[in-house]
């Protein structure tokens, strides 16, 4: 438990270190139509994986791949919004956001799913 609320608070302290970032897709006023969601899943060991729509890639491996992808996604005012379970390592959060800046995004979102039942 103690993993869940650090990896948490970690997620929040970055985005406030990050002028350019805003929490939550609720507190951005977006419309659905202005919101890029993509999904960051985690797999063991060390594989950070990101879904945009129907394409998978693999981070850091396919870093250009999804950056090019990204990019004709970028709109002004336009909000990225990660999906993903509070156990998601921070090397994979932090490494999308800093992949969604370079693509363009000024505004990035977070979406925790639950944790599964057990």
């Amino acid at each position: 438990m103690r993993f869940r609320k650090s990896a948490i608070s970690a997620i929040f302290c970055i985005a406030a270190l990050l002028p350019m970032t805003v929490i939550g897709r609720a507190s951005t006023g977006a419309e659905s139509r202005d919101v890029v969601q993509l999904t960051i899943t985690f797999e063991v060991p060390d594989i950070c994986r990101v879904n945009v729509g129907d394409q998978s890639f693999l981070m850091p491996k396919q870093d250009d791949a999804l950056l090019a992808t990204l990019k004709p996604l970028v709109k002004k005012g336009r909000v990225l919004s990660i999906v993903g379970g509070m156990d998601i390592p921070y090397r994979c959060i932090g490494h999308m956001i800093y992949t969604a800046q370079r693509a363009g995004f000024k505004k990035v979102g977070f979406i925790a799913e639950p944790p599964a039942a057990k």
